[in-house]
């Protein structure tokens, strides 16, 4: 039987479970500098004075909507002093997880094709949108590794989504218009290999995603994960202007 809830939004409720996730990250800084990361982050959000940049491309073999992939950019980010990574840029395979993570977190998610490959010694992220190539992603699989201790601090933190619904009539305030802090809730990592990380972006004015350019990758990891049990989010702002 369908309940209410369901019948509103045709989207499962948290928590979400993932099982045996592979992630590739790179962790960059972008040569734009703070100033024009801030530029891409909603206040109150703050930036950091040395922000990083963080890119992903995640296979999910086992998740409550099927298997799917995805490509993230998210920024270093902070709310009264609360550390995490606003997410700017979020690519996914399902049409579901659009849906979803949409309705109910605010991710800014659209439609792509995402592959993650083991080439070699390498994996290797590659996202394309329209049939136009938009970003490869590579970590060389070079040791058995751990975090770095600021990545830790990251990834245990909150990521922050800007949630908008627009007015129906498009001209009046948004219906919906605030930050959503989404703590992912990695219950396990198998393992973590650190490598040399590469990262390709689309040629300027093809995608949003070239505002990035250059991005200097100084470390990155592949690492398998299980997360979804421990799901937690809040909205942690309301912009006054909305209805």
């Amino acid at each position: 039987m369908v309940n209410e809830y369901d019948m509103s939004s045709f989207q499962p409720p948290p928590p979400w479970l993932c099982k045996d996730s592979v992630a590739i990250m790179g962790v960059g800084v972008c040569q734009g500098g703070r100033k024009m990361l801030q530029a891409m982050v909603p206040k109150p959000l703050v930036v950091p004075e040395d922000p990083q940049v963080f890119v992903w491309a995640i296979d999910y073999p086992v998740f409550i909507l099927g298997p799917y992939t995805e490509a993230l950019v998210t920024i270093e980010a902070s709310y009264k002093g609360v550390l995490g990574a606003y997410m700017a840029f979020a690519y996914t395979s399902s049409p579901e997880t659009v849906a979803n993570g949409r309705e109910f977190l605010g991710y800014p998610k659209r439609l792509a094709e995402i592959t993650v490959r083991e080439q070699g010694e390498a994996f290797v992220g590659r996202l394309e949108r329209c049939g136009t190539h938009l970003l490869t992603l590579s970590v060389t699989r070079k040791k058995v590794g751990r975090f770095h201790e600021k990545d830790t601090a990251i990834l245990k933190g909150p990521l922050y989504m800007h949630k908008i619904i627009p007015s129906p009539n498009g001209s009046n305030p948004p219906e919906v218009d605030e930050i959503v802090a989404y703590q992912v809730g990695v219950e396990k990592v198998h393992w973590v290999y650190e490598g040399q990380a590469n990262v390709y972006f689309s040629p300027e004015g093809v995608d949003p995603l070239w505002s990035l350019n250059p991005l200097k990758l100084v470390r990155g990891y592949v690492y398998k994960f299980d997360a979804g049990a421990s799901f937690k989010a809040e909205v942690v702002y309301r912009y006054s202007h909305t209805r």
